[in-house]
């Protein structure tokens, strides 16, 4: 049996990778969590760094997403969340440069402790605070 959980101390690198990919709500199992601990872990051993774990799962989320509709109608409620699959994709650029050394501290990318608003926060994808699964980019260690 698969397990999704998470601990908002960050105590593991497990927890650490949840947070950077923006998937803490782990009260649904897998529809809200998304990846389980099981694969998280499994990423962290592989390739041997959070950094290149959290680049390979968001790429992942990435592929996965890109092969869903972007957004659901119901009547006159409308949640829209196209900008997903490009949050995940520039989160593992991002990642994947800490990791090799191309990403620059001086570019405030990996040094931010603010929440950087997710893609799909204003404009015509905007859902009006729905999106509560945003990938931030706050304490981000390779």
């Amino acid at each position: 049996m698969l397990t999704y959980t998470y601990n908002d101390t960050l105590s593991t690198d497990k927890d650490r990778a949840r947070d950077q990919l923006g998937i803490t709500d782990v009260s649904g199992g897998v529809d809200t969590a998304l990846i389980s601990d099981e694969h998280i872990i499994s990423a962290l051993s592989a390739l041997g760094s959070l950094g290149a774990a959290v680049a390979y799962l968001a790429r992942e989320l990435a592929a996965r997403f890109a092969q869903l509709p972007t957004s659901i109608r119901s009547g006159e409620d409308a949640l829209a969340w196209a900008d997903r699959v490009k949050t995940w994709l520039t989160l593992a650029e991002l990642a994947e440069g800490a990791v090799d050394g191309s990403a620059s501290p001086a570019s405030g990318l990996l040094t931010t402790t603010a929440p950087i608003a997710p893609p799909c926060a204003s404009g015509p994808d905007a859902n009006s605070g729905l999106y509560r699964g945003s990938p931030y980019l706050r304490r981000f260690r390779p």
